[in-house]
């Protein structure tokens, strides 16, 4: 049985990485997700937050 050497920090980085590039070619992509994100788990959408300063 082989056991294969598993590197979160190096998984993490490569995620991140391709999330920027995809981020970087459509901007809006990322803020549609980042709403669809807080709608889910209720937070607060950066609108709502400025209005009830």
């Amino acid at each position: 049985m082989n056991k294969k050497n598993f590197d979160c920090v190096e998984l993490m980085r490569r995620i991140r990485n391709e999330h920027r590039i995809k981020y970087e070619k459509n901007p809006e992509l990322r803020k549609k997700r980042l709403e669809e994100i807080h709608k889910k788990f209720g937070f607060a959408t950066r609108e709502e937050l400025q209005h009830s300063s």
